[in-house]
């Protein structure tokens, strides 16, 4: 037998609309059972992630929140990432901008999904290589 694994999501996300879109995707998944925490602003999830950073595998970023600034998405990252204690940090965004990609990249993001081009597929092999990735950095350091 197959057993489905259990992916604890955090997702930082304000916009309702998007955060239910993300949501159904991860409901529909055949491959991950998705446990979802959600929180729409950087501070909630600096919060949670002090508070209980066990409880998440994974973390969803929107790069605009209502508590940062346009100017800040760099900050934003290194933030979570900063308090992530190695948690794969995945930027969820409406930017398709080539530069704001590269620079969530370099920032530490583990990956970065478009929102127009998310589909329940891509998000869950996405939070599965992040994972992966996670797993082998852990034997091998994160310079392999």
């Amino acid at each position: 037998m197959n057993d489905i694994p259990i992916v604890n999501v955090l997702i930082v996300e304000d916009n309702a609309g998007d955060t239910l879109l993300t949501c159904l995707m991860m409901q529909k998944s055949k491959r991950i059972n998705f446990n979802i925490t959600h929180v729409s602003s950087l501070l909630e999830c600096v919060s949670n992630l002090s508070d209980n950073p066990s409880d998440t595998d994974v973390i969803l970023l929107d790069l605009l929140l209502p508590d940062t600034l346009y100017e800040s998405r760099k900050n934003v990252i290194e933030e979570v990432i900063s308090k992530s204690q190695g948690i794969p940090v995945i930027i969820l965004s409406g930017f398709k901008d080539d530069t704001i990609i590269v620079n969530s990249l370099v920032s530490g993001a583990s990956d970065y999904i478009i929102k127009d081009y998310m589909t329940t597929e891509v998000l869950e092999h996405i939070v599965w290589i992040s994972l992966k990735r996670k797993e082998v950095e852990k034997i091998t350091g994160p310079e392999f």
